[in-house]
């Protein structure tokens, strides 16, 4: 039955964790890497950079949440949404090369 474990002798309520050697050893090698320069670098480049598109149509277009519901119709509106930010960007080179 289970939740009867108070039945049991003490020495069998617990159980053993073994961990792969394999995983200890790739993890081992992933700190190292993020811990070198080059990684530091990589992270930190990383957290002062903005998804621009993303941070413009929220921002530009005040756009705060999908009006439709369901994957498909949420990917429709969003690939509109991509497609007028792209088109405004477009408009706006057109217009300060004229």
């Amino acid at each position: 039955m289970p939740g009867k474990n108070w039945k049991k002798p003490l020495e069998q309520r617990y159980k053993n964790l073994t961990v792969s050697k394999e995983f200890e050893r790739l993890r081992a090698k992933s700190e190292e890497r993020i811990q070198s320069e080059e990684g530091k670098q990589l992270r930190m480049n990383r957290s002062i950079q903005v998804e621009g598109s993303f941070g413009d149509i929220k921002a530009d277009s005040g756009f705060t949440r999908f009006l439709c519901r369901g994957t498909e119709a949420v990917f429709a509106e969003s690939a509109l949404f991509a497609m007028g930010h792209n088109l405004g960007w477009r408009t706006a080179g057109s217009r300060t090369t004229s």
